[in-house]
């Protein structure tokens, strides 16, 4: 998941430093300290090891807009962690700003429904099994005058109105440019 670039890689402790390595062989290979790292690795870096070496069921992850440095492939990447966490008995509690990434959860939400070609969809687009969200395991709240309110969320993932009227707003400008070129 770590990487910028598109570059895959991991983090490794080498009993004195973490570092980076990407996927790489030869003169393409990485092998750096993580203060090196790209931001979204360093972001993402206290994550993986609270994953890789302390989380247990039960146990709650806050994370503040984990989207911060992460290309929009990454993100939905992200998501898929995300689910993970949650349907190994995690409790994820995120604030976002990132439409991607929750679209992304919305599709999670969506694959627990059922339908005919379920299985080949989910491998065309590289879904796997722990991928799939039950959408009773979410709850979603949006902050707005002065208050929070409680997102809707049924089959088709959560409402985010404030993220559906923004996206909406940039459609039509460009439809109305397309128009008009």
């Amino acid at each position: 998941m770590f990487g910028s670039s598109g570059y895959g890689g991991k983090l490794k402790h080498n009993g004195t430093e973490i570092r980076f390595l990407n996927d790489r062989r030869g003169d393409n290979k990485i092998d750096i300290p993580l203060h090196l790292a790209s931001a979204s690795v360093r972001a993402l870096s206290n994550l993986y090891f609270f994953l890789k070496h302390e989380a247990k069921k039960g146990d709650l992850i806050i994370i503040d807009e984990p989207e911060s440095h992460l290309s929009l492939a990454k993100q939905r990447l992200l998501a898929k962690l995300i689910a993970d966490c949650v349907n190994n008995g995690l409790k994820v509690m995120l604030t976002t700003h990132s439409d991607t990434l929750v679209l992304e959860l919305n599709n999670l939400i969506m694959l627990n429904s059922d339908f005919d070609d379920k299985e080949d969809f989910m491998g065309k687009h590289k879904y796997q099994q722990n991928h799939i969200i039950d959408p009773t395991k979410v709850s979603a709240y949006i902050t707005e005058k002065g208050g929070v309110t409680e997102c809707n969320i049924d089959k088709y993932g959560m409402e985010v109105d404030s993220m559906d009227k923004a996206i909406d707003a940039l459609n039509t400008v460009r439809d109305g440019l397309e128009a008009r070129i």
